[in-house]
């Protein structure tokens, strides 16, 4: 943003007015009013969509090479060590389905996965209790997931060049956050929600920023589920408060900006005809 407003300055422009990221208005899914139920848990997300509602899980959103691998390895040592009650589910949903989700299938076999331990979300497979990996290979659904899951990793953020996705909408759902060393497209936008969020839940760190490796991953991972585990769903209304008011301040703000901007261009060209 502040990149933006002097590269404006530079060009001459003055009275510069910088609102809320328009990343911030994403779209509100069923016609809520709210991001999210606040009187929905993720095991009551997760019962809807054929999953176990005790069981934690976590998402691995919009992955790119070779951020499969590390998550694939950080859910095989969370499997190991146990940190919560009991082994949690990986949402594998890469960003480019149709290229990686062979390769995927591959890399499960060579380390001794079994078929049946990873379900395919386009073959129709049901989720068992002995899925250990989810495979999200279609489009456009990770709006249903997200509230499923009581941790998301944020893909193109581990890779090279990486610059990481949007986070605004697994915030939004109430989701903790994890991202890698090449998160720099977006550090503007987390300052946006850490200055607001700071001053309504101080003492909860929900994103987690690690290094590009599967063992720091497997750490960051462990850590926020630990986290959410020991979180009452209530204690999730702040953060997902806090992402409604940005929400709102990107819609009515941007919408104010271009009213008074479109007021003055037509006030200038009345102007112009009048004369």
């Amino acid at each position: 943003m502040n990149l933006t407003y002097f590269e404006c300055s530079f060009l001459g422009c003055k009275n510069i007015e910088c609102g809320v990221s328009l990343k911030f208005a994403l779209r509100l899914p069923s016609g809520r009013s709210a991001p999210i139920d606040r009187n929905e848990s993720p095991g009551a997300h997760r019962v809807r969509l054929g999953l176990d509602p005790l069981r934690p899980t976590w998402l691995g959103a919009s992955t790119h090479g070779p951020e499969h691998e590390y998550l694939l390895r950080a859910q095989l040592s969370l499997e190991q060590q146990a940190p919560v009650s009991e082994p949690p589910l990986l949402i594998l949903a890469p960003r480019h389905p149709s290229l990686t989700a062979k390769e995927i299938c591959e890399w499960w076999s060579r380390h001794g996965g079994l078929r049946e331990e990873l379900t395919i979300r386009s073959s129709g497979d049901k989720v068992s209790n002995r899925t250990r990996v989810y495979l999200l290979d279609t489009l456009g659904e990770l709006d249903q997931f997200y509230p499923a899951c009581d941790v998301a990793f944020i893909g193109n953020s581990m890779n090279s060049p990486g610059g990481g996705h949007n986070f605004a909408e697994a915030l939004s759902f109430g989701c903790r956050i994890v991202h890698g060393d090449n998160f720099v497209d977006f550090e503007g936008l987390l300052e946006e929600f850490f200055v607001k969020y700071s001053a309504t839940d101080p003492g909860h760190p929900v994103v987690i920023r690690c290094k590009n490796d599967a063992q720091a991953l497997t750490e960051a991972i462990e850590r926020q589920l630990v986290a959410a585990d020991r979180t009452p769903p209530d204690q999730r209304i702040p953060l997902i408060m806090t992402m409604t008011e940005l929400h709102r301040a990107a819609v009515t703000g941007s919408s104010r900006l271009l009213v008074d901007i479109l007021q003055t261009i037509l006030q200038e060209t009345k102007k112009k005809d009048a004369h």
